[in-house]
């Protein structure tokens, strides 16, 4: 039975017409058409009539339509109590899936279905001139794209005009009202029988969608049939100052490669771009909800009320408004929709502890840099530079605050892609490079990144940066925009950006980000895409979290998955720079699978003014990681690109952790160890320690000329703590550290065998079962043949 207004029948004409233009209901946005395209740029270019007497143009910042819809609700349901609605002050950003016409029309289902559910569904008036069916009202309008039209979108709308429209209105289940994708308004989806005839007027959404252009990753088979995927889904690439078809040239260099091994499955993992539609929502603001503090644009200083709770329809024939009473709207809404809502939330730089204390003479400021370069064993001397095989201009990029880019040790090593304003009245320096006694994160944390990276003195007072070769490409972020959805989108368009017009190799990241809203997180997207080109090195966090219990939030520190990110702990420098830094309830924060370490007290570096200073937090660990990184690739561009001409971040992230200095006292804070720049740098040779007959360890380097008894199968076997028996070829051998005190030894090999691309496994049991076999490497003294047992540390080489 259907329950409407009483002798208002469904008109033939309404029957007769259907869904309209069949050519139109085909289209969806991927591929773009010529509709959708000129849509999509043209968004506010309206077609529809106002009724001046009707309803004036609102202002969709004060959340048009409303009033109105509870008005309707009135209408249909029955009546609503408290007070009027309020201003809307939180603004998320929606997104639809990248995917198939079918799954853009079931995400916009979704989206008016929950709107509508929780009160938030701003509408309009709509002049219908020729009576229209209600969904090619909605595609011309550009309200609605998709291959079809969902039942649960004609039944919101019927429901926002009942006059014209009457459905089956069937109470939900109570083990369903919790679920606000799954009805409309407490009742089933059903859709509805129209009536609308020429010259009337609806209510339709009033939503503003626009296109945007983001990357993912897909399975193919080859390049070829990537180049088809991208003919088949036009894009519109420009964001990111390219064209598509160098857009996946670019992004995809191990597809192009000539004879690139498939995966198990006879496919490869390849990044493309992809197109989607949005729309800015503004929601009540709710102090108790998860969103009650987040994405109000800086620009916005009112102080925005929050939305009463009791702001929800009345009781009537389901159960919907009671359930909604005990129940956020704001909070409802967001956790339906929080797979299409892009992540918003906090944002904090990682050297939250500002060293103060006497500026010391130049003599006592030089030892404290000596020390550091020791510790993570940096074989370069200050004097005599860089051998001219590590010179190249490695394209870093630093997205930081501000940062002095005038600084004298800075010199041409900086770009400022993006840098405003900072830096508080400060003298300058009387000498480039003198000590400044106290530093400020605000003033000094960009620059004191950078010159740990590159900086050159001008006057031999300052600190050298391990990279002074390098060219930093600095974007200057703002922490307060850093929590709204827009802004994180934007730069991460600038990283993608920066790779195409600098070939950036490495990115530093010395702060974090909190996803408290939304689940699209388009920084996060855009690190995934750059698998195959750019290296993230993340400062692992300054809170003392073991992040081995409890889940790993921290972000993009957590992202541990991804073959080109690698996490940087920090270590203090007491006790030779073995154990964690801690400072004033301060700590680096940890987990078994952040992948490397290095010195985070009391680092010496660049700060405002033209002064050096000293700073501490796992923000200073991060960049001597970057610049070791940038070295590796130089050594790459300059003596071995001919015989491999590419270099995936996969490959340079295991040489730095595999090359690392073991502590086996952190294994389970970290997945490999202290940096060691010298050895991460032999990128051509393999490097042994042995256990001589006198009990003296000596090492050797050179080339490995035999390794086990048989030529036909180089292996050495390992028996687990669990009993089981591992064989370990030596192509896929990294890393085979002795560690005396438990009697085992520590691997590093790669996961998939035969693939040193792939990531690394550890294992930190191994009781070695090849101990007679023999192996000969061959130095410049000449061969040394050794047995398996007398090993008591091997790394591979880099490039064979």
């Amino acid at each position: 039975m259907f329950r409407g207004r009483p002798g208002r029948s469904f008109s033939r004409r309404a029957r007769d017409r259907g869904a309209g233009d069949g050519s139109r209901l085909s289209r969806w946005l991927i591929p773009v058409d010529d509709h959708l395209h000129g849509a999509m740029n043209t968004v506010n270019q309206r077609t529809e009539l106002r009724e001046a007497d009707d309803q004036p143009p609102m202002h969709r910042r004060n959340h048009p339509g409303r009033a109105q819809l509870a008005a309707l609700l009135i209408a249909s349901l029955g009546t609503i109590g408290g007070p009027a609605a309020q201003d809307v002050d939180v603004k998320v950003q929606w997104r639809s899936e990248s995917v198939t016409g079918s799954q853009l029309a079931q995400s916009l289902e979704r989206l008016y279905v929950v709107l509508y559910n929780t009160g938030s569904l701003p509408t309009r008036r709509h002049r219908d001139p020729d009576g229209t069916a209600v969904e090619a009202i909605l595609r011309q309008n550009d309200l609605f794209f998709g291959a079809y039209f969902p039942v649960g979108v004609d039944a919101v709308l019927c429901d926002l005009n009942r006059d014209v429209c009457l459905r089956d209105r069937r109470a939900t289940s109570e083990e369903r009202l919790d679920d606000t994708a799954t009805h409309v308004g407490g009742y089933e989806i059903s859709r509805g029988k129209w009536s609308n005839a020429r010259g009337d007027v609806l209510n339709v959404p009033d939503l503003a969608f626009t296109r945007y252009t983001s990357i993912e990753q897909v399975q193919v088979g080859d390049a070829a049939e990537l180049m088809r995927l991208l003919a088949e889904s036009p894009v519109d690439c420009s964001v990111y100052g390219v064209s598509c078809e160098e857009f996946v040239t670019r992004l995809n260099p191990h597809l192009f490669e000539a004879g690139k091994a498939m995966g198990k499955s006879g496919t490869i993992t390849a990044t493309i771009p992809v197109s989607g539609i949005q729309a800015s929502l503004y929601l009540p603001a709710d102090t108790a909800s998860d969103a009650g503090t987040l994405n109000r644009l800086p620009d916005e200083q009112k102080l925005l009320k929050a939305a009463p709770t009791d702001q929800v329809p009345a009781t009537y024939e389901s159960n919907w408004n009671t359930r909604l009473e005990s129940q956020r709207p704001i909070s409802t809404g967001l956790e339906a929709l929080s797979p299409n809502i892009m992540s918003s939330g906090g944002v904090r730089l990682e050297s939250s502890h500002d060293l103060a204390g006497e500026p010391g003479t130049i003599s006592e400021v030089a030892a404290r840099h000596e020390q550091l370069l020791d510790l993570i064993h940096y074989p370069f001397d200050a004097e005599s530079g860089l051998p001219d095989d590590y010179r190249a201009p490695v394209s870093i990029g630093v997205f930081d605050t501000w940062a002095d880019t005038g600084h004298c040790d800075l010199g041409d090593n900086i770009e400022a892609v993006e840098v405003t304003q900072g830096g508080t009245q400060r003298s300058p320096a009387a000498h480039c490079g003198d000590m400044l006694s106290t530093t400020n994160v605000i003033d000094d944390h960009g620059t004191h990144v950078v010159g740990l990276i590159a900086a050159m003195p001008s006057n031999g007072v300052g600190v050298h940066g391990l990279n002074p070769f390098a060219k930093i490409q600095f974007v200057q972020i703002d922490k307060s925009r850093l929590r709204v959805s827009d802004y994180r989108e934007y730069l991460s368009n600038k990283l993608v950006q920066l790779y195409f017009s600098k070939n950036m190799k490495v990115l530093n990241i010395s702060w974090r980000y909190t996803n408290e809203v939304g689940q699209v997180d388009t920084i996060r997207q855009k690190i995934e895409g750059l698998q195959q080109n750019m290296l993230i090195v993340v400062a692992a966090g300054n809170e003392k979290a073991d992040f081995n219990t409890g889940g790993c939030g921290e972000l993009p520190a957590c992202l541990t998955g991804y073959g080109n990110l690698i996490t940087v702990v920090g270590l203090g420098r007491k006790n030779g720079g073995v154990e964690l830094w801690t400072a004033d309830g301060q700590g680096s924060n940890t987990n078994e699978n952040f992948h490397i370490a290095a010195i985070a007290e009391d680092v010496v570096s660049t700060v405002y003014g033209g002064y050096t200073g000293a700073m501490s937090g796992t923000s200073q660990a991060a960049p001597q990681v970057s610049a070791a990184a940038s070295l590796i690739y130089a050594v790459h561009e300059n003596v071995f690109r001919i015989d491999e001409p590419y270099l995936p971040p996969q490959r340079v992230k295991n040489r730095l952790m595999y090359t690392s200095d073991i502590i086996p006292s952190l294994l389970d804070k970290v997945k490999s160890g202290r940096l060691n720049v010298e050895r991460a740098l032999d990128v051509g040779r393999t490097r042994i320690v042995l256990k001589e007959s006198d009990g003296a360890q000596r090492s050797y380097i050179g080339n490995l000329t035999q390794f086990g008894n048989d030529p036909n199968n180089e292996i050495v076997v390992c028996r687990t703590a669990d009993s089981e028996y591992l064989e370990i070829k030596r192509r896929d051998l990294r890393r085979m550290y002795y560690d005396d005190a438990r009697d085992r030894y520590i691997i590093f090999r790669n996961a998939r065998s035969g693939d040193r691309d792939s990531p690394l496994d550890r294992i930190v049991d191994c009781t070695l079962r090849t101990l007679t076999h023999e192996g000969v490497i061959q130095t410049e003294e000449g061969p040394r043949r050794f047995a398996f047992w007398q090993i008591r540390d091997y790394v591979s080489p880099m490039f064979d």
